[in-house]
């Protein structure tokens, strides 16, 4: 300290800090201390806290900027004098003094390349921001039309979504407003990957100039400029979400379902510009990369960033526009998404719906703590501990991820003890799950603690330390083939353990509080994205500091310090595009959540041919988009590699160093492909959910966001890994610490070339397209979301387009016609006897159609605007005659007189009060037989099966649906099942009961009861009731009477309200009345008895059917029986008697004892048939005495033929 004046200053300057920040903790344990009667934080102290968090990391960032800026970067000497004449201000023992060489040329040499690479940097970005823009402002106008269309532009109050009590703000405020969000996120994203790049290329020559006088100096620099781009951007994207909530609250007043359903536009303008950052900066830098390093290093056999290579500008530009802001705009627009996905939820749970605003900030309080977690952590690398040598790099950055991580628990755990309520409820798909504030605190736990140990297993696989990326150089002795062939298993084995630490968060996330679980693990795990963000920037102005020095013909001990800084760069890098896919994972995971709500799919059923298309099509858009991103980068690189190779070959004295390349040219191939490559991978993103929610409807696009989920982080692991390794496998070698390195080495060696190639292969796959899949998926999810109001009213019209009738009522025919277009049209029928009668009640409204005697004129008006039959109503509150599957309906009555006749509505209304609606899940030969006596005794059947049996259930007086949805739709009283055994549990897996009421009664009629007793106990929500039960009696058997045939029956779960006791009473009256002997009997007892006579009539009657038996003329009684026997069984499926067999424990004993049985018999007669032949043969005693005689003979000859053989 007494020898540098900087460290002197940064420390004064660092106490004052930390004492402001102590006086922060003070604040926050005060507030604590108040809050411990009622354990909640104020809505005042929230309003502060946030804010001012956000601006302590603001002011963070540009204390750490000044102190860089204290390392001059040009031949003025006026800041020197006030240290003795002392170079660049300090008076430190410089490198070039001992070499000779003049330190101020030097200096304006590094000046001069800075320059170079700012210029090109700035260049590009305002290039690649003026077509950003443009789509911007396109996109911005799609997002208007499309959410303002969903109320037709209306400026009238609507019933809120989740709530129709409410009255919530028209949709056209939420199309204005969301498209303000969307704005003000990619400008956000902009800026933040903008001044990334300019803190970065301000930063590269000064680490480059500190490196004169240590590895620890130059780190510190590298460091702290890290730390300017994490904090300004961790800070400004907190503080500018902050006060757009608060803006838009201003409007939307207690509408907070609207207010944050605008806030998911946010997300979306961030992760729209991140994209194009990602990509374009990607295909940049590679294309440089690439170029440079295969014409450079393995033609011209030159070192890396050698001022030769007419790429090394573009190169280096390329560090700062890829890594730098692409990186920045990722990691913010995984913040932005997480906390917009976390709101959404919370909007709809406890938190929204009683207003309580220090709760709803939740997700804010967290990033908010994060801040000052992690200025604490960069203290620990600053000004706390001090890099001497350069084993120390690696440890420093690995050490502020574990510090920042435990301070962060103990934070996350003060934050959700003062800002929760102890209990609270959380939306859960249609429900409200209670949960506990410690149960929030371990969702944030797993995700931050998943985070680091992401981290960790990606530096195992990229850090050269250790033997997975030494297993990879070692694989370079035998050339690029094997090389990359070890790389590439490499990446697929580093894919296990993350994808394993991202199921468990999701699972315990999950278990605990539902998708806001989830969302706020994502945050947890972005938490300390001020931390990360540092790491993540120190690799490319390291790697850009080597270059300079290298350019600027500096000491090679100097690059020797800033390639061990590049190395540790990399590994770090590597663990930043860990952190952000695995981050993703949860985000996009907890948007499809919100999503899938938002536009009524509660459950996506994978049997589904919608949804499966979209499953397919889904994980085969990460392998589109990376093969786009790929080629891209191919092409450019090939324009890349013959401009230099040009310049080589024409440019004389350019490998003599006596000429100067022509790096404006090849930075302008960088640029321009760039720019032209960018755009058709985004449009795929971009577009791919507004194509396939519109056309194809919510389901389907449900589909395609798991679909890209599932496989779009995978790969995105096992690239960034793969490329990580090969880049570090060559630095390996170039290295030489080790004999093993040495034995590789040096440059320019086979081994050395083969590493080159497998790192020239990877560099794509990490830097382009594997960061890029992140944001895909992160992308799609939120794109979806916000646009999911639109897609539930108007999606899915190629799917609509076909004719539809209404259920059966009586007195009622109405053909239903699907709009084929988003745009209203009016259709006008004439229908007769129809009148719309529209009720009005405290809590909803019901739409009715009533039967009447006069013919009346009505008008059908199909308008998208102002759907009748909305999803989210429908499920709350069915109409009388639910349209399948619902869409926007609205019905004018002209001329339409009033209902008087009371008498017949009191008798409807009675007969209706007594019936039961019953709905058959598997409409086949048994459930029409039992359905034909169900409808006979006055109850109201409505049917669905995997086949069209609608003719079969007219003709009987049912209803038959084809989508299982629109069934459930109609809240049967009892759901009856008469599928086949082998079919039962594919259908309840599939079968959506978050459409049936709560207290429904399932019922099945299955030949075996212990297996689907397991089943809906398994499957079935507890509070529906159980009723198991056997009619033994088919078709065949009971065509003509039901009279004293078994009815077996077990009452395994019913309800404690006398009303579910008659309702399971009244289903089994049909049976007693038809004079069925009802017998009650356990389900295990059932399949005792049921093997010993059900499955052995079976068997036998199958066994006689292949056997054979026809009737003759002379049949006798018992012969008939068993004819009759053959008639019974035959008619059945082998499929019912298979299930028998498979589902009921006892068949196998008692096939076993058929068998046995069968033996016997066959022993018994032939030992009476051998007996008689003995007789036969041998006859009395002279028989017995040759049998005996020729017994002896064969014995002897036995034993003869057994000594041969043995002696043989």
């Amino acid at each position: 300290i007494k020898r540098h004046d900087i460290l002197i200053s940064s420390s004064i300057e660092s106490s004052h800090l930390i004492s402001t920040l102590c006086c922060l903790l003070s604040l926050l344990s005060f507030c604590t201390e108040r809050m411990v009667a009622s354990a909640f934080l104020p809505e005042l102290w929230t309003e502060i806290l946030i804010p001012v968090c956000a601006v302590v990391g603001i002011v963070f960032s540009l204390f750490q900027w000044f102190i860089v800026s204290r390392v001059k970067v040009s031949g003025d000497q006026g800041a020197s004098s006030s240290s003795g004449g002392a170079k660049n201000g300090y008076d430190d023992y410089l490198i070039e003094e001992e070499e000779g060489v003049n330190d101020q040329s030097v200096v304006a040499k590094c000046a001069e390349i800075q320059t170079a690479i700012s210029e090109g940097a700035t260049s590009f970005l305002f290039t690649e921001y003026q077509y950003v823009g443009v789509f911007m402002v396109f996109f911005a106008a799609i997002i208007f039309v499309f959410l303002g269309s969903v109320e037709g532009f209306s400026t009238e109050s609507k019933p809120c979504t989740y709530d129709s009590t409410k009255t919530c703000k028209p949709a056209l405020a939420t199309a204005a407003f969301s498209t303000i969000a969307f704005i003000l996120g990619a400008v956000t994203s902009v800026l933040s990957g903008f001044l990334g790049m300019k803190i970065a290329t301000y930063a590269n020559a000064r680490t480059t100039l500190e490196a004169r006088k240590g590895v620890g100096k130059a780190f510190i620099v590298a460091f702290r400029s890290g730390a300017v781009m994490g904090f300004l951007l961790a800070a400004s994207g907190l503080l500018v979400l902050y006060i757009t909530i608060n803006v838009f609250k201003i409007y939307y007043g207690d509408d907070w379902e609207g207010l944050f359903e605008a806030i998911t536009g946010y997300g979306l303008g961030g992760s729209s510009m991140a994209l194009f950052g990602r990509v374009g900066g990607g295909i940049y830098t590679k294309a440089a990369d690439v170029g440079a390093d295969l014409v450079g290093k393995i033609e011209r056999n030159i070192p890396e960033d050698d001022p030769r290579n007419p790429a090394v500008i573009a190169d280096n530009v390329g560090d700062n526009v890829g890594d730098i802001a692409g990186m920045g705009s990722d990691l913010f627009g995984s913040y932005a998404e997480a906390s917009c996905a976390a709101l959404v939820v919370a909007s709809i749970s406890s938190f929204g719906i009683n207003h309580d605003f220090t709760a709803m900030c939740y997700p804010l309080l967290i990033s908010s703590m994060g801040i000052l977690v992690c200025l604490i952590t960069t203290l620990f690398a600053t000004d706390f501990f001090e890099i001497k040598a350069v084993k120390e790099i690696e440890p420093a950055l690995k050490n502020q991820l574990i510090i920042s991580t435990a301070i962060m628990t103990v934070g996350i755990a003060v934050v959700s003890w003062v800002g929760l309520p102890s209990s609270f409820t959380i939306f859960n798909f249609g429900t409200q799950k209670v949960v506990q504030n410690w149960q929030l605190f371990l969702c944030v736990c797993v995700g931050l603690w998943a985070g680091l140990i992401i981290g960790f297993v990606t530096e195992y696989y990229t850090s050269n330390a250790y033997s997975p990326v030494q297993d990879v150089a070692d694989s370079c002795r035998t050339g690029a083939a094997t090389n990359v062939i070890f790389g590439l298993a490499l990446g697929y084995k580093s894919v296990i353990i993350p994808i394993f630490a991202i199921a468990i968060s999701i699972f315990v996330s999950f278990s605990f509080a539902a998708m806001y679980g989830v969302a706020v693990a994502a945050l947890g795990m972005l938490s300390t994205i001020a931390t990360g963000l540092a790491i993540d920037a120190y690799g490319p102005i390291s790697d850009n500091a080597g270059g300079i020095a290298e350019m600027a013909g500096m000491s090679h001990r100097i690059r020797e310090r800033t390639d061990a800084l590049d190395a540790a760069g990399n590994t770090t890098a590597a663990i930043g595009k860990g952190f952000a896919i695995g981050s993703a994972a949860l985000v996009s995971l907890a948007l499809f959540g919100a999503f899938v709500s938002r536009a009524g799919v509660h459950t996506v059923d994978v049997l589904t041919p919608k949804v499966i298309i979209g499953l397919l099509v889904g994980a085969m858009l990460p392998y589109w988009f990376s093969a786009m991103t790929m080629k891209s980068v191919g092409s450019a690189a090939l324009k890349m590699v013959e401009e230099v190779r040009r310049q080589f070959n024409t440019i004389p004295g350019l490998m003599e160093g006596t000429a100067k390349p022509d790096y404006a040219t090849c930075v302008k191939i960088s640029t321009d492909a760039s720019i032209k490559e960018m755009i058709p991978p985004g449009c795929l993103v971009m577009l791919t959910p507004l194509i396939v929610g519109f056309f194809f409807g919510v389901e389907t696009l449900s589909g395609v966001l798991a679909g890209s989920l599932v496989s779009g982080v995978q790969i995105a692991i096992s690239a960034s890994n793969t490329g990580g390794a090969w880049d570090n496998a060559k630095k390996y070698i170039e290295a030489g610490v080790s004999e093993h390195a040495k034995s590789l080495g040096p440059k320019g060696s086979e081994p050395h070339k083969a590493a080159v190639i497998g790192d020239t292969i990877g560099d794509p796959l990490k830097d382009t397209s594997g960061p890029s899949l992140n944001i895909l998926i992160k992308l799609m999810a939120v794109e979806s979301l916000v646009f999911a109001p639109f897609f539930a009213t108007h999606g899915g019209i190629l799917f609509n387009h076909t004719l539809h009738q209404l259920p059966s009522h009586p007195g009622l025919s109405l053909p239903f016609i699907r709009s084929s277009s988003s745009s209203p049209h009016i259709a006008s029928l004439l229908l007769p006897q129809v009148v719309a009668l529209h009720t009005h009640s405290s809590n909803h409204h019901k739409s009715l159609l009533h039967h009447h005697h006069r013919h009346h004129t009505m008008l059908l008006h199909f308008s998208p605007t102002k759907p009748l039959f909305s999803p989210p109503n429908l499920r709350r509150n069915p109409p009388a005659i639910a349209i399948s599957p619902p869409r926007s309906l609205r019905i004018r009555a002209i001329d339409a007189a009033q209902i008087f006749d009371y008498e017949t509505q009191l008798k409807s209304e009675y007969r209706k009060s007594s019936a039961l609606k019953i709905a058959v899940l598997g409409f086949g030969n048994f459930g029409q037989f039992l359905s034909k006596t169900l409808v006979r005794h006055g109850h109201d059947l409505i049917t669905h099966s995997r086949s069209d049996y609608s003719s079969a259930a007219s003709s009987i007086g049912a209803r038959f649906f084809h989508n299982p949805h629109d069934l459930c739709e109609q809240h049967p009283d009892v759901v009856l099942l008469c599928t086949s055994i082998l079919s039962t549990e594919s259908v309840l897996r599939s079968f959506p009961f978050q459409r049936l009421r709560r207290s429904t009664l399932f019922v099945d009629v299955l030949s075996v009861k212990e297996f689907p007793k397991t089943l809906f106990l398994k499957y079935l929500p507890k509070e529906f009731d159980i009723l198991c039960t056997h009619p033994m009696f088919g078709p065949e058997s009971g065509k003509h009477s039901w009279s004293g045939l078994p009815f077996v029956y077990d009452k395994v779960r019913i309800g404690g309200e006398d009303s579910r006791h008659e309702r399971c009473d009244k289903f089994l009256k049909v049976f007693e009345s038809e004079g069925c002997r009802m017998v009650e009997m356990s389900c295990e007892e059932h399949d005792k008895h049921a093997a010993g006579s059900q499955f052995v009539t079976h068997t036998m009657g199958r066994v006689l059917e292949k056997f054979g038996v026809e009737s003759s003329p002379i049949n006798t009684k018992g012969y008939e029986t068993l004819l009759d026997l053959v008639e019974n069984t035959s008619s059945d499926s082998f499929e019912l008697y298979y299930g028998l067999f498979m589902y009921n424990q006892n068949a196998l004993e008692q096939l076993e004892r058929l068998d046995m049985a069968f033996e016997s018999i066959k022993k018994e007669l032939f030992g009476r048939l051998h007996q008689v032949y003995r007789k036969q043969m041998f006859g009395g005693g002279e028989g017995k005495k040759t049998e005996q005689k020729l017994l002896n003979d064969g014995v002897v000859r036995v034993k003869e033929e057994s000594s041969s053989s043995s002696s043989s």
